[in-house]
């Protein structure tokens, strides 16, 4: 019965936290994008929050890079049925991931908030948090349910790529999120932050590297959004000024993403090779297998 009690507990609490992440995320874009009017619950005019907004720092991204938000939340709501109505997805989501999804939603939910009221030291805290959880998860999946030699296509779908995807949104908000909690706006930047700032970018090329190469298959979602991430980079401080400073701190941003796409690369081709040379065949279904 404690076990049964368990159970329908983790269950109700993936489905409410992760409504409430989404519904924070839609919430807020519904602003950013003008969708909507101002409300008594939105923070103050002198915010001017949203995703996309905000403090101008040498790792501001380009807004459409927070698009990847939307893809995130349509896997997670795949990732939600999986866990619902498959014995495999109770296993992975309730059995071993246990507690971790629901915290993730909800640190996630409250990095959300600071992040938009402008709270920068408090959203980096959070950030530190989230990206930490989210990277433990993604390895928790990886080394409990992911097969070194063959690949099954729900599993990837519902659970490997979400997870996967997300980590790699984590560690980039860490990234421009530690920029913004402590370096001054670009107007006003030095030679330290500009420093740090090629610092963060080798760092996120870094873990680009570091996901691609941890396994035979790579990882192809993780590595694509921080190769994104940097371009987005590029390509919002490519056209927000002329200042060479800037410009500098640009081609940074570009010549780094470069050298991701070669972990993007390796990922891509490590999962073909998994297909093709691993097993000889992406893995449908168990009882297909055993007919």
């Amino acid at each position: 019965m404690a076990n049964i009690r368990s159970y329908f507990t983790l269950q109700l609490l993936n489905v409410l936290t992760y409504l409430w992440f989404t519904a924070a995320n839609v919430f807020a874009f519904s602003l950013s994008f003008g969708l909507r009017n101002p409300i008594d619950i939105d923070p103050p005019d002198q915010y001017k929050y949203g995703y996309g907004l905000g403090k101008e720092t040498y790792l501001t991204p380009s807004p459409w890079i927070y698009g990847v938000l939307f893809l995130i939340h349509i896997l997670f709501a795949g990732t939600v049925a999986f866990a619902q109505w498959t014995d495999r997805g109770k296993d992975i989501v309730v059995g071993s991931l246990n507690f971790r999804w629901p915290l993730l939603m909800v640190l996630s939910t409250v990095w959300t908030g600071t992040w938009l009221r402008q709270w920068y030291v408090w959203s980096w805290l959070f950030s530190i948090a989230v990206t930490g959880l989210a990277i433990h998860t993604n390895r928790v999946v990886k080394r409990n349910y992911r097969l070194e030699n063959e690949l099954d296509v729900k599993d990837e779908i519902f659970i490997h790529v979400p997870f996967s995807l997300f980590e790699g949104w984590a560690i980039l908000t860490l990234a421009v999120n530690t920029f913004a909690a402590f370096a001054p706006i670009s107007l006003g930047a030095g030679l330290a932050s500009k420093i740090f700032a090629v610092w963060i970018l080798a760092a996120i090329s870094g873990m680009a590297h570091l996901s691609a190469f941890s396994t035979r298959a790579g990882d192809i979602p993780s590595t694509l959004i921080l190769t994104l991430g940097q371009f987005a980079i590029f390509a919002h401080q490519i056209s927000r000024s002329s200042a060479n400073s800037r410009h500098v701190i640009a081609w940074f941003a570009f010549s780094f993403g470069i050298v991701s796409v070669w972990a993007l690369a390796k990922s891509v081709w490590g999962t073909v090779d998994v297909v093709r040379n691993g097993s000889g065949a992406v893995r449908l279904e168990e009882d297909e297998e055993r007919q």
